[in-house]
C-alpha cells in the first residue's frame, strides 16, 4: 500500500468544516492505520507537505515553526530541521 492516498486524505482534512479536536483525532487514526499496513514515514511526509504548502504561501519560518510545534508536538529544533528539509525539496522540484 502506498502513502499517497493517505496523504491526500490528510491534506483534504484541512478543508473540512470540523473542530480541530476531531481533525486531529482523524489524522491520528489515519496515521495508525497506515502504520499497521506498513507505511513508514507517513507522518513525516505529511509534515513536509504541510510545510511546503505554508512556504508556497510565504508564511514566515517562525510562524511555520510555531504551527509545527502546536500541530505535531515536535521540538523547536526538530521543527527547524523539517523546515530546512522542506525548503531543500522545494528547490529541487519545479
Amino acid at each position: 500500500m502506498r502513502s499517497a492516498p493517505f496523504l491526500e486524505i490528510i491534506d483534504r482534512l484541512e478543508g473540512l468544516d470540523v473542530d480541530d479536536g476531531a481533525r486531529r483525532a482523524f489524522r491520528r487514526l489515519l496515521l495508525e492505520i497506515g502504520a499497521r499496513h506498513g507505511i513508514s514515514g507517513l507522518e513525516r511526509d505529511e509534515q513536509l507537505a504541510y510545510i511546503r504548502r505554508l512556504l508556497s504561501l510565504r508564511v514566515s519560518r517562525p510562524t511555520i515553526r510555531d504551527r509545527l510545534i502546536a500541530l505535531y508536538s515536535v521540538s523547536r529544533r526538530q521543527a527547524y530541521r523539517l523546515i530546512d528539509e522542506a525548503m531543500q525539496l522545494c528547490q529541487k522540484s519545479p
